[in-house]
Order: structure tokens, then C-alpha cells, then sequence
């Protein structure tokens, strides 16, 4: 009995090590290769493994044997994929029984190829979402902790739990933009993904997430997260890439940090529905340059550059709903002042609205004269709503500044935002002469109505009468304007001592153009002034424009100084574009011209000279006839005829570019000896003494505007032109 209880006691000892051996040391053994491999096989024969010596251990706790083998490899069509460690558990009722069946599988992969270990997963699994997802990843490596478990059948029980980061991932996105150094922790359960410490380059745009998760529920894939960057430059070209044919061609810098929380379905096919996205985002700089700046009437902008500056701007996207509320500084010139602005963009329609407090930039509308120095404030609003290709209404426009204010009511743009309708304009402003200013615009059904109790046009006519366009500005302005305005102002400006009273009529445009534009008024001295636009049968556009004040008008030309007295009448007729004009003043006088006091001089002419600069040369008639097509004046003729002198001449101007002008020059005394001895002419024209054949002088005018070349030739005879021309005058005089 003794014996007995010894070896019971001895075999207990020796299984008692050899399970304490194997627990904590373990047996090397090649016995489970071929089991391994053939298990895999049997899952997929086109698989090979490739496995060193397996390790085992006695678990005692789960009454199990746990296999182990380090750094296996996997083979499949010409490709490997390395591992780590894979390590199994079988109970012991299986062992014993030599039934092999896992319950468990561990595996830690090596870091492998994205598409390697996708093409092995296609090998398990192959559906079209990672046969596409293997074609957009362009590269990049991964590794992975697996943790597999198996009911009775040798089946994957759906606990299975996948860990893992990718590094130096690359993404070829389906319009053809990259992600680029993709980094991420991964976890992986049944139905639910999540990915942590996420980074990524999108054009040259670095992107951080702390958390994404991913949920499938039925056919569709949940998605929700956050992205954000840190304070950084972004190149504006990477954003092109992303967004094209928007206005970003016209963005130069841009610093800005943003935090941002999403959400999402995905489905099957890889569409997006239910987006929402919650963005809170500093914007430090963004420029903004355009030529269009450069040409603006508001502020003065040589450079054509706006920065915005420290925006606040929160941003919400949810069922197609895009809701943005901002403020931050506008910066012209380096002066800046502050703007508040939401926008809400819903079924393709935009509704805005902005209010700006304008203290230190300067306000200047150029058209009208109207200036807001700096450091005095204003206010502004305006809001609206724009149909994305289609329409832009502005419900209200309101610039208030002191006393002056400008609104403007229910204007309506259209897609290249010209002017369709406007419902009313209401202006009272005081100008830079000090003057005030009242204009109130309505609509009437299709036709407008203007009243004005007091209205400074002295800006605005130089403005029209100086312009070198040759189109029509309204087709800058309209869409297709076509109505009648009626007119009622009882004081109209035109310059600085003069006035229009009562200054009514009518315009009437047809296809943004004037068919007709009568008007009649006085000036403050009674004066009359006429002027009227009217289209005949041959749509031909037949304008006259008479005055007895001539004054205000001939001194907008800044050229012509110290005109005084004289009466105007103007006759052009317009068709196709050129227009053939003709251009009376009579009775006036001339006390500066430098043109002529230098054609004088020249011409040795000096007290001619003197008189022009004294109290200045009077003229009994100027005539003048040309053409104008675009920006060319054909100058056909100009005939000036006067107690001192006459002038015949003609020439060509060709806008801000070259003037070319040729005539003749007479003194008054000697053309009166011509005419006064028709009968004797032959012996006027020789003279019977010498040096008195010299009538006059030729000249010549020719260069740019600023930079005029003047040569003078005596001359001795008169053209029969010119003779003509004075008969003409004197016989329409007598």
C-alpha cells in the first residue's frame, strides 16, 4: 500500500510539473505545423502558410492547451503577408481526443501593404466595396491585432475584435483629388469601426481627428467624427483642386483654424445622405484681389486688394440647410472696420444678410459727389436672397451717415447681376460742395417716376459730357430696360453759379437705349434750355439741344477758360453707331486758350496774343462738324469767325491717344481787305507793297493730349475754302 501510494504520489508530482512546465515554460514542437496549415487550408486552399516551430502551454484555468507561433508568414498569388505572433487555444477534451478545433485564434500582424492585406481579405471575403476600396487606395502600410473566436462548427463567432493603425496611407478620391499621409489607430468590432489620432493632407491641406466612428445599421453605414487644422497658411491652390470654377481664383492668402463635428449615412454604393456638419472656424487672414475693386465707386483702391481680418465664423450644415453666422474686420488699404453677417443657404436659395459699422475707411460714390471722411462713422445694411443661377433680390440696401442717408428697396439682379427692377430710391445727401441733395425714385406699375426739390447735377454733366464710352452705360447697369421715366425737379445744379428751375420731362428706353428724352427748362436768368432725344422710322436717333446760357456747358471742357456770353445749338443724328453732329456758338468770348495763345505767339501774332489773355477775343459764330465712331472724332470742319481773327480747321481725335489738327489762322484785318475788294482780288492777294502778301498763317496740332507739337508756316494766300467759308458767314449775317 505504501508502494502504491508512493508511485500514485509520484505520478501526481510528475504531472503536477509537467503541468507547471507546461504553463509556464512551454514545449516546442512541429506536431501542429501541418494542423495549422491544413485548417487554413481548408478555409482556402489558394493559401499557403508558412510556419516555424509552435510553442504550447497548459492553461489550466480554461482546461485548455494554447498554441503559439512567432513571425509565420502568409503566401497567396505571388504575395506575402508577415506576421508577428498567432496563438491559438484547443481544449483538452479535444486534444485528448486528437479533435483539433480552435476556439480562438490571436493574430499580430507585421507591418504590411494596405493592398496586400486588402487582396488577402478579398481571398476570405470578396464583395465589390473592397474591390473598390483597393483600387481608390494608392499605397501605405498597416498592422493588426485580431482576435477571432469559433463556435463548434469552426465558424467565426461575430465578437471578433480587429486593432490597428495605418501609416503613410494614400487615396485616390473618385474626382480624382488625394489623400495623402494618412495616419490612424483603428478598432474594429462587429458592425462598429472607430477610428482615433487621424491625420491627413488633402492637397497639401493638413487635417487632424481625434475620433470617427463607423457604424453599420442595415444597408447603410453611420458615420460620425471630427476634423480640424491647426493655425496654419493654406496655399490657395490646394483649395482650387477641391473646388472648381468658384471665385477662389481671386484668393491669395488664407490663414485660418477650424474645429469640426460631422455626421453621415453612406450606403452601399458609396453615397452620402443625411450630411450634417457643425464647424466653428477662425479665420485669421484672407486676401481677396480683384480688378473689379480697382474700378469701384465706394473706395479708393489702387490695388484692388480686401483682407478680411479675425473673423469668429460658425458654420452648421444639416438636411441640405447651410446656416453661416460671422464678424470680423474688413480691411481697405490697411484701414479696417467691423461687419456682422449671416447667411442661410436652402434649396437653391441664398437669403443674407450684413450690417458693417464704417468709422475708419472712407466712403466716396464718385457719380454723384458724395464723400464719408475718415473717423466719422456710418452705418450699413443689406440684405436679401439670391436663386443660384437665376435672380438676386436685395430687399434693402440703407447707408446712413449723419444727416445723409441712401436706401434702396427691392432690387432685383439678375444671374450676371444687371439690373432687372428696382422698386424705389431714396437719396438725401449733402456733397462735396455743400450742396443738399434730394432725389426720390419709385415704380409706377412698369414705369418710374423721379421727384427732386434740389439736385446738384454740376459732377454728373461733366461726367456724361467727358466720357469716352462708346456703348451705352445703361447696358453695363440693365438687364433690358424698357420704360418710361417721368421727371419733376424744381432745382437742377449744373455748375457752381448756375441753375435749371423747373427742370421736367421724360425719358423712354427701349432695350436699354433712349428711343426719346424731351425736356424743357430756364435757367435762373430765363434763359431757355432745350434738349431732346428722338428716334424716327429709320431708327435713326436725332438729338438737339439749344441754350441761350452756353457757359455752364462749354465750361466743363477744362481745356477752355474764361468763356463768357453765347448762345448753343447742337444738332447730331445716330444710327449704327456713328453719329454725325453739328455744333453752333455764337456771340461769345474766349480770354484763355492755350492751344491758341500759343498758335498766336507762334504766328508772331502777339497782340492778338495780348488781347486773347486781356479781356479776351470775341467771336460773332463757331461752327463745328463731325463724326464720332467709338472712341474717334472725325472733325470734318470747325469755322470760327470774330472781330480779331477767323479759323478754319479740321483734323481727327482719337480718345487719350492723338489729337492731329490742320488749319488756317487770318487777322480780321486783312481778311476784311480780301472780302471788301472781291473785284481787286488778284492785286490784294500779290500786294502792291512788299510783305503785304502775307495773310496770315498755316498751322499744324498734332500728338498725345498731354504732349501737343504746334508748327506755324506764314502763308499768302487764302484757300478758295476758306473765302468761301467767310462769304458764306458774312452774306448769312448781312
Amino acid at each position: 500500500m505504501k508502494f502504491l501510494g508512493k508511485i500514485i504520489i509520484f505520478i501526481f508530482l510528475l504531472l503536477f510539473s509537467i503541468g507547471i512546465y507546461l504553463s509556464f515554460i512551454g514545449l516546442e514542437t512541429k506536431r501542429f505545423n501541418d494542423l495549422i496549415v491544413k485548417n487554413i487550408n481548408n478555409i482556402n486552399p489558394k493559401i499557403n502558410s508558412k510556419i516555424n516551430k509552435v510553442k504550447i502551454h497548459l492553461d489550466l484555468t480554461s482546461l485548455s492547451v494554447k498554441v503559439k507561433t512567432k513571425k509565420p508568414r502568409i503566401e497567396f498569388d505571388g504575395k506575402q503577408i508577415l506576421l508577428e505572433e498567432v496563438r491559438t487555444a484547443i481544449p483538452i477534451i479535444h486534444f485528448i481526443k486528437n479533435n483539433f478545433l480552435f476556439n480562438n485564434i490571436y493574430i499580430l500582424t507585421k507591418e504590411n501593404s494596405i493592398k496586400n492585406t486588402l487582396e488577402l481579405i478579398r481571398e476570405f471575403e470578396n464583395n465589390p466595396k473592397i474591390f473598390l476600396l483597393n483600387k481608390l487606395i494608392k499605397r501605405g502600410n498597416i498592422v493588426i491585432e485580431a482576435n477571432l473566436n469559433f463556435n463548434d462548427n469552426g465558424n467565426i463567432i461575430q465578437d471578433y475584435v480587429f486593432n490597428g493603425k495605418i501609416k503613410d496611407g494614400e487615396i485616390k478620391l473618385l474626382n480624382n483629388q488625394s489623400l495623402k499621409n494618412i495616419n490612424f489607430k483603428f478598432n474594429a468590432q462587429h458592425n462598429k469601426y472607430k477610428l482615433k489620432d487621424i491625420k491627413l493632407n488633402i492637397n497639401n491641406l493638413k487635417l487632424f481627428s481625434n475620433n470617427i466612428n463607423i457604424e453599420n445599421k442595415k444597408s447603410n453605414f453611420y458615420v460620425s467624427g471630427d476634423f480640424k487644422n491647426e493655425e496654419d497658411e493654406i496655399k490657395v491652390s490646394s483649395l482650387k483642386n477641391i473646388f472648381k470654377n468658384s471665385i477662389l481664383s481671386n484668393i491669395k492668402d488664407v490663414k485660418l483654424i477650424s474645429d469640426n463635428n460631422f455626421s453621415f449615412y453612406l450606403n452601399n454604393k458609396f453615397k452620402i445622405k443625411n450630411l450634417s456638419i457643425k464647424s466653428e472656424i477662425e479665420l485669421i487672414n484672407l486676401s481677396y484681389i480683384s480688378e473689379q475693386f480697382k474700378k469701384n465707386q465706394v473706395f479708393e483702391n489702387e490695388d484692388g486688394r480686401i483682407d478680411f481680418v479675425k473673423h469668429k465664423i460658425k458654420v452648421s450644415f444639416e438636411n441640405e440647410k447651410i446656416l453661416v453666422n460671422g464678424k470680423g474686420g474688413v480691411s481697405v488699404n490697411k484701414i479696417t472696420d467691423n461687419v456682422n453677417y449671416n447667411f442661410i443657404s436652402a434649396k437653391k436659395v441664398l437669403t443674407f444678410n450684413m450690417e458693417a459699422d464704417i468709422e475708419n475707411l472712407p466712403i466716396k460714390i464718385n457719380f454723384l459727389d458724395y464723400q464719408k471722411p475718415k473717423n466719422q462713422k456710418a452705418t450699413f445694411k443689406i440684405n436679401g436672397t439670391h436663386q443660384t443661377g437665376n435672380q438676386t433680390r436685395i430687399k434693402n440696401i440703407i447707408l446712413n451717415h449723419n444727416d445723409n442717408y441712401f436706401k434702396i428697396n427691392d432690387l432685383y439682379l439678375n444671374k450676371k447681376f444687371l439690373i432687372k427692377k428696382i422698386k424705389s430710391l431714396d437719396l438725401k445727401f449733402k456733397n462735396a460742395d455743400d450742396h443738399t441733395n434730394y432725389f426720390l425714385l419709385k415704380k409706377n406699375k412698369k414705369n418710374y417716376t423721379i421727384s427732386s426739390t434740389s439736385f446738384d447735377a454740376t459732377n454728373l454733366i461733366e461726367r456724361i459730357l467727358t466720357s469716352d464710352s462708346s456703348e451705352s452705360s445703361f447696358d453695363k447697369i440693365f438687364e433690358n430696360f424698357n420704360s418710361r421715366i417721368d421727371f419733376k425737379i424744381e432745382k437742377l445744379n449744373v455748375d457752381e453759379s448756375s441753375f435749371l428751375k423747373k427742370f421736367d420731362g421724360y425719358i423712354i428706353f427701349k432695350n436699354n437705349d433712349i428711343y426719346s428724352f424731351i425736356v424743357k427748362s430756364k435757367f435762373e436768368n430765363n434763359k431757355i434750355f432745350n434738349f431732346t432725344i428722338k428716334t424716327d422710322e429709320n431708327n435713326q436717333k436725332i438729338t438737339t439741344l439749344f441754350t441761350g446760357n452756353a457757359v455752364p456747358l462749354v465750361n466743363k471742357y477744362k481745356f477752355i477758360k474764361g468763356f463768357s456770353d453765347g448762345s448753343l445749338d447742337f444738332y447730331s443724328v445716330k444710327k449704327d453707331k456713328k453719329s454725325l453732329s453739328t455744333l453752333k456758338i455764337y456771340d461769345f468770348k474766349l480770354k484763355e486758350l492755350p492751344a491758341l495763345t500759343k498758335l498766336l505767339t507762334l504766328a508772331s501774332l502777339q497782340g492778338i496774343a495780348d488781347l486773347l489773355s486781356g479781356e479776351g477775343i470775341s467771336f460773332n459764330e463757331f461752327e463745328m462738324k463731325f463724326s464720332n465712331e467709338g472712341t474717334l472724332m472725325t472733325i470734318e470742319e470747325i469755322y470760327a469767325i470774330g472781330p480779331a481773327i477767323s479759323i478754319l480747321m479740321s483734323g481727327y481725335v482719337e480718345s487719350k491717344k492723338l489729337i492731329s489738327l490742320k488749319g488756317t489762322l487770318v487777322p480780321a484785318t486783312t481778311l476784311n481787305k480780301v472780302i471788301g475788294s472781291i473785284p481787286l482780288l488778284g492785286n490784294i492777294l500779290v500786294g502792291r507793297k512788299t510783305g503785304e502778301g502775307v495773310f496770315g498763317v498755316s498751322f499744324k496740332i498734332k500728338g498725345p493730349p498731354k504732349n501737343l507739337k504746334t508748327t506755324v508756316n506764314p502763308i499768302k494766300t487764302l484757300t478758295p475754302r476758306f473765302i468761301t467759308r467767310t462769304l458764306e458767314k458774312v452774306k448769312k449775317k448781312n
